[in-house]
């Protein structure tokens, strides 16, 4: 308050007071060492140590906003806005862990920062969750006495009256536990989640944020983002097989029914290669039985059998490996049949 009278008169703080403030600061913090080492003898002593720490941070803010002489170096209320500003984006950060490490450990992470009481009433609030008309007509009654939560509150409801022009008010709740980790919003915030049997959390996010252009450099711009996560979208994709790609595009699998035959059936898989079939051969020296489980594994179509018989009558067994139909070609039949992909009649 006295910081506060003499900057808005212009006049100096009394050196005399300063030392006072410098004092109390190095009693302060001498206190907070003492019953710092007094927890286990006093496990209350914690709600003391938290009020003992914001009091200590004001302290401070207050003692380098003045110089010496007791002219105000800065605006010291500004300074103090700041401690507050980053007080709350570390209590945003906490609270933006709770799905990660749960209540308890951000209890923990809380109390350590805030007043224990008042971290449960925190962790109490945004417990709050559920149907929006529900939801804004108990918690303004309830919290509609304080500014900041009034205009919260209304903001929300006139997003849940225009969701409702969009026939899309039935999908939205509102979550008081929904916090960004970043700190540039200025307004409302949200995640968007899909309802599947894969459970990958929220797929989307956003907020808005009114000063973000502006401190990049551009003119003062109100804004809302979103961002994707593609990642998670294609797993829901994924789980929910809307792909319907094929598992292979490879259309003949060349089967060596011999090792020492390796060479052969290279030379007929690159035959029907270069007329523009699709071909695969085994690389790993599976025997006949593990080539087919890995056909059919892939969906591969067609396969070539390439046995001494085969080779010395140069006429091999393709099979269907949908229908299971067999026939014995010989390999200049195959080439013009399949390199037009017609199918065996």
């Amino acid at each position: 308050n006295s910081l506060k009278k003499t900057e808005a008169e212009g006049s100096y703080l009394d050196p005399k007071e300063l030392l006072n403030i410098s004092q109390i600061l190095g009693i302060s913090r001498s206190l907070i060492k003492f019953f710092k080492n007094k927890k286990e003898k006093y496990p209350n002593i914690s709600v003391l140590i938290s009020e003992l720490r914001s009091f200590d941070k004001i302290l401070s803010a207050i003692n380098s906003a003045v110089d010496p002489s007791g002219e105000i170096k800065d605006s010291a209320s500004g300074r103090l806005s700041d401690i507050r500003h980053q007080e709350k984006t570390l209590r945003n950060r906490i609270l933006d862990k709770l799905e990660k490490i749960g209540e308890k450990d951000v209890f923990k992470e809380l109390k350590s920062e805030i007043n224990p009481k008042k971290a449960e009433k925190l962790l109490e609030l945004i417990k709050k969750r559920g149907k929006p008309d529900e939801i804004l007509e108990r918690e303004m009654k309830a919290l509609g006495s304080n500014d900041t939560a009034r205009i919260g509150l209304e903001e929300l409801k006139e997003i849940v009256d225009k969701s409702r022009v969009y026939g899309i008010a039935d999908r939205i709740e509102i979550d008081f536990s929904l916090v960004r980790g970043l700190d540039y919003y200025t307004g409302p915030i949200f995640e968007i989640s899909v309802e599947t049997e894969k459970n990958v959390g929220s797929v989307a996010g956003g907020g808005r944020y009114d000063n973000l252009i502006e401190l990049y450099g551009g003119n003062w711009t109100p804004a809302t983002g979103i961002s994707l996560g593609v990642e998670r979208i294609y797993e829901i994709m994924e789980a929910e097989k809307m792909f319907k790609l094929p598992k292979t595009k490879t259309f003949f699998f060349v089967i060596c029914v011999d090792e020492g035959l390796k060479k052969d059936t290279i030379k007929i898989a690159q035959k029907l290669r270069k007329a523009g079939i699709p071909t695969q051969t085994d690389l790993m020296g599976r025997n006949m039985k593990k080539q087919l489980e890995y056909v059919n594994s892939a969906n591969i179509p067609f396969v070539l059998f390439v046995g001494e018989k085969e080779l010395k009558s140069k006429s091999f067994t393709v099979r269907n490996m949908i229908s299971g139909e067999q026939k014995v070609m010989r390999i200049e039949t195959i080439l013009k049949a399949f390199s037009k992909f017609i199918p065996l009649s």
